[in-house]
């Protein structure tokens, strides 16, 4: 049985910042390395774009697994988002990692600027 008991106290929740800058395409980078045995739970992602990009858009994705996922284990996906902008996922449950998976992303390269991506998360063990 999945323990939900973390939901009562936010004592738990964690918070994570990475920004990427211009020259940089990350390709199935590592957001929260997996813990053996332990699950990531994602409670909220945050992406935004500098307005100094010069890129037309810029798409960004994260999910669970050895490498960033494109079907099942996606977080979330935007597929461009414009200089000066951002994207936010919402807060709730997003996602649930399998035991010891990273949660990875897969971004485009702003050209200038940079990109910057908050994460929040709990690590529990089933």
């Amino acid at each position: 049985m999945f323990p939900f008991g973390w939901l009562i106290s936010y004592r738990a929740l964690k918070t994570l910042r990475v920004t990427y800058a211009a020259g940089t395409t990350p390709a199935n980078a590592v957001l929260i390395a997996g813990v053996s045995g332990a699950l990531i739970i994602v409670t909220h992602l945050l992406v935004t774009v500098s307005k100094a990009a010069t890129a037309a858009k810029v798409a960004f994705r994260a999910g669970f697994g050895a490498t960033t996922p494109t079907g099942e284990g996606v977080v979330a996906s935007h597929a461009g988002i414009a200089p000066g902008g951002g994207f936010d996922s919402g807060y709730g449950l997003l996602g649930v990692s399998a035991e010891g998976d990273d949660l990875r992303y897969t971004a485009d390269d702003p050209l200038v600027g940079d990109v910057d991506i908050n994460v929040s998360y709990v690590l529990v063990r089933p």
